[in-house]
């Protein structure tokens, strides 16, 4: 074979097997056929509360519309004196407020794109703790949260961050106890005792001396079904633009029932025909038709449920 058309094969066959590798590669990406086109962050205008950390995910989409979670990355901050972020996309606020860009680039290929959240460090207004008001069986647990309220109005679920500085107490340790070690997994599990009767549980940031509480009823026998009705029993429809107070009505295996309305978590079907506040109260909206509101207790999983025509 002449020496110039040995060179000319020797050319096609290793642009072929480049083509062939390439190809391969891609495809042996989990499945995705698809290039990397974006990186997006989640969430993607995040608030977090002096002291304390945010996770953030990260996750590609490619040119075919596939998404997938994202390990291989690296993170910045663009000022760690307000927020620091570690290789696992952990956000740690300092103790000044402002704002901050938490970059991830993707370390897969030469094209470095990336992913990009403004995070703004704010302080504690207020704290809450969640589920509001519940009602738990003897001998049960229950993880609770403190949920703060920021000055920017925007809210940090503080209970598993581990620069937690947080203090849970209990009025009567008789009827319940509570897991008070900050930054530690566990930390707010509620544990119901033998005696049936009323405790408080406060939590307590120690950085801002911020605290907020709610009131456990700790019954004899646990929830077993939820009633729900409306505050006028025969109404069953709603004119669009009215609304209507609903009552959350738990019964428990001992046949005892008490209103626990305040303590669950309510919800739509289709919030475009009526939304539901955390108290219970429905706002018809401007749509027509059949929606159903949900209410479920926060400990138990027990939910029932109204149908509502909005006309």
């Amino acid at each position: 074979m002449e020496p110039r058309v040995a060179r000319f094969f020797h050319v096609c066959i290793v642009v072929v097997a480049v083509i062939a590798l390439t190809a391969i590669g891609l495809m042996s990406c989990g499945g995705k056929n698809g290039v990397l086109s974006e990186i997006i962050l989640t969430p993607s205008t995040p608030s977090v509360a002096i002291g304390y950390s945010l996770q953030l995910v990260a996750q590609g989409v490619l040119t075919d519309g596939v998404t997938y979670y994202m390990t291989s990355l690296t993170w910045s901050s663009s000022n760690p004196g307000i927020a620091r972020v570690d290789a696992n996309g952990l956000v740690t606020a300092g103790t000044v407020t402002g704002k901050v860009t938490i970059t991830a680039t993707e370390n897969d290929s030469h094209k470095y794109i990336t992913g990009s959240a403004e995070l703004e460090v704010a302080p504690i207004q207020s704290i809450a703790v969640a589920p509001a008001k519940p009602g738990m069986a003897i001998n049960t647990a229950h993880q609770f949260h403190a949920v703060a309220t920021l000055s920017n109005g925007a809210t940090h679920d503080l209970t598993s961050c581990l620069t937690s500085s947080l203090i849970w107490a209990t009025s009567l340790p008789e009827v319940a106890t509570v897991v008070s070690t900050p930054g530690v997994a566990g930390s707010g599990v509620v544990t119901a005792g033998t005696v049936t009767s009323q405790t408080t549980i406060t939590v307590t940031d120690t950085r801002s001396n911020i605290s907020g509480f709610t009131l456990l009823t700790v019954t004899s026998t646990p929830l077993t079904s939820i009633a729900v009705t409306a505050s006028n029993p025969a109404l069953t429809s709603l004119m669009t633009g009215s609304s209507l107070q609903l009552i959350a009505t738990a019964a428990y295996a001992d046949a005892t029932q008490m209103d626990r309305t305040l303590s669950m978590t309510w919800s739509s079907s289709n919030p475009d025909l009526a939304s539901v506040s955390d108290s219970g109260l429905v706002s018809a909206l401007t749509a027509t038709g059949t929606v159903t509101i949900t209410a479920t207790d926060p400990i138990s999983a027990k939910a029932g449920n109204i149908a509502l025509t909005i006309n």
